[in-house]
C-alpha cells in the first residue's frame, strides 16, 4: 500500500507541474508569433545613405602654425520617409589625397525625414600638411576634396553605422 501511496503523489506531482507549464503557455505562444513580426519589421527597416549637398559658414576660430581649427555646416539631405537622430560622427578630410584632419559631430542633432538638414562640424587641421600642400594647390588646376568616414544613426531603439563617402572635384577654379 505504502507503494501505490508514493505512485500517487508522483502522478499528483506531474500534474501540477503541468498544469503550470500549462499557465506559461499562452505567454510562450504570443511571443513565438509576435517576435518574428518585430525581427522582420526592424530587419525591413533600410536606411539609406544621406546625400552631401555642400557645405556653408566656413569659418577659421583659431589659427596656428601646427594645427588650426575649422567649423563648418555640412549640409545633407534626408531620403529615407522616417526621421533620424544622429549622434555620432567622425570624418576623415582629405585634400590631393593626403590627410587633412578629422572632423567630429559637435552635438546629437534630428534629421527630418525626405528633408535638407546641417550638421555642424569642427575640424582640426594639421598646418604642416597643409603648408606642404601649397605648392601644388597654387599650380594645380583640378582640386579633390574627399569626405571618408562613419555617421551613428539612432531610430527608436536602433543604432545603425553607416559610411559617408563624398569625393569633390573641381576642374577649373579661379583666384
Amino acid at each position: 500500500m505504502a507503494y501505490l501511496g508514493d505512485m500517487s503523489i508522483g502522478i499528483q506531482r506531474s500534474r501540477t507541474r503541468m498544469s503550470s507549464w500549462r499557465r506559461y503557455l499562452p505567454l510562450f505562444t504570443r511571443v513565438a508569433v509576435c517576435l518574428p513580426c518585430l525581427l522582420s519589421g526592424c530587419l525591413s527597416l533600410r536606411i539609406q545613405e544621406p546625400q552631401f549637398i555642400g557645405f556653408r559658414d566656413l569659418r577659421v576660430p583659431s589659427l596656428g602654425m601646427r594645427e588650426s581649427r575649422l567649423t563648418a555646416t555640412l549640409d545633407y539631405f534626408n531620403p529615407n520617409a522616417f526621421s533620424l537622430g544622429l549622434e555620432t560622427l567622425d570624418l576623415e578630410v582629405q585634400l590631393f589625397d593626403n590627410r587633412l584632419g578629422r572632423a567630429n559631430l559637435s552635438q546629437p542633432i534630428r534629421v527630418p525625414a525626405r528633408d535638407t538638414f546641417g550638421i555642424p562640424v569642427a575640424l582640426d587641421v594639421d598646418m604642416r600638411k597643409v603648408m606642404s600642400n601649397a605648392l601644388s594647390l597654387g599650380f594645380n588646376k583640378e582640386w579633390e576634396i574627399r569626405l571618408d568616414g562613419k555617421a551613428g544613426f539612432r531610430k527608436g531603439g536602433i543604432r545603425l553605422q553607416l559610411p559617408i563617402r563624398y569625393a569633390w572635384h573641381d576642374c577649373g577654379h579661379q583666384y
